[in-house]
């Protein structure tokens, strides 16, 4: 049980040779905020150009330093820059290792995502009105 909550905080180091930071909550927000639909699940069908942006876009914000990829996040059009001049260097040999790398990821958020569901109401749907002291009734 150890080994895979460790593979989920701590995958793989590396893809091809690109050292990366562990998957965190921090890094799945921003993929979100970036609008990285392999991560949010509302992605349908990707033409193959989106897919390989998607996957440059996962290497960089777990490889680039930390603050680059905070800044780049922030602005749309500076993201989409500074993940482009990323990918010049990104060897072709990591496309399927990072492919097979976020989808084991996101299999793992999958399994660990909880679904909240609302409290069944009761009664005309109306809150109960408070105590008139405003302190719990004793009991007798």
């Amino acid at each position: 049980m150890i080994d895979a909550v460790d593979s989920f905080v701590c995958p793989e180091t590396g893809v091809a040779g690109i050292e990366l930071r562990p998957f965190t909550a921090g890094s799945y927000l921003l993929c979100q905020r970036r609008g990285l639909s392999m991560f949010t699940g509302e992605s349908g069908e990707l033409n193959q150009a989106a897919q390989l942006f998607q996957v440059m876009a996962f290497l960089f914000i777990h490889s680039a330093p930390m603050n680059e990829v905070l800044i780049a996040c922030g602005n749309e059009d500076y993201f989409q820059k500074s993940v482009d001049e990323f990918a010049l260097n990104v060897p072709m040999a990591a496309i399927p290792q990072a492919m097979k790398l976020i989808r084991d990821l996101c299999e793992q958020v999958a399994a660990s995502t909880i679904e909240t569901i609302a409290k069944p109401s009761s009664g005309n749907g109306e809150t109960p009105p408070p105590n008139s002291s405003g302190r719990p009734r004793s009991r007798r």
